[in-house]
């Protein structure tokens, strides 16, 4: 059997093995939903991170994504063609809509810290924290959707298709807004190009 036909198989079962799990939360079973759990948790916090840069607060998402997961569990349907992953992720990302809306006003904060190395004079460090900041209110001024896009694809390494099924858009919807990001994010950086090249 070839590599990749032993890694589609790894895919199917473990998609087996999540419509098993979840067949068995919507039935109350607290063990499948703690194997869930455990298996999702750090890729659910880091949506959750990269929309509120607040530890406690994406902590507060994933936990509320998944009390929604141990409620809704009996709502996921296979037949939808949305993998439990994909579901899961949706749910977290609602949930950060639900809390961007009640908080109104926020900072996403998208790009991971740049840590100096030892060796690194303080004006290089100064010079990161400067492209740090330029990243961050370039990515943070984006709408919201694209914001999304560009965090469930580029940050998360999501396939278009699963990241138009958590933000029930179309392919070419994701597509579109990645398209849109992108050339906003261009247009807003262009003037510190030779900065973030260097």
């Amino acid at each position: 059997m070839t590599d990749s036909a032993k890694n589609a198989n790894k895919v199917d079962e473990n998609a087996e093995d999540d419509s098993v799990l979840i067949a068995k939360v919507a039935k109350g079973d607290s063990v499948a939903f703690e194997a869930l759990a455990a298996k999702y948790t750090n890729m659910l916090f880091s949506v959750a991170y990269r929309m509120f840069p607040q530890q406690s607060d994406a902590e507060d998402i994933v936990q509320e994504a998944l009390i929604k997961v141990w409620n809704k569990a009996d709502l996921w349907d296979e037949t939808k063609g949305a993998s439990v992953s994909t579901w899961m992720y949706r749910l977290t990302y609602n949930t950060c809509i639900d809390h961007k809306r009640r908080e109104k006003k926020g900072h996403v904060e998208l790009i991971d810290n740049i840590t100096a190395d030892d060796e690194q004079s303080a004006r290089a460090k100064m010079e990161q924290d400067e492209t740090q900041a330029m990243l961050h209110d370039a990515i943070n001024d984006l709408p919201e959707r694209q914001r999304a896009a560009l965090v469930l694809c580029h940050f998360e390494g999501l396939s278009n298709a699963e990241a138009a099924k958590i933000m029930d858009t179309t392919v070419k919807g994701v597509e579109g807004l990645l398209v849109r990001a992108r050339k906003a994010l261009q247009d807003k950086l262009q003037p510190y190009k030779e900065v973030l090249v260097s």
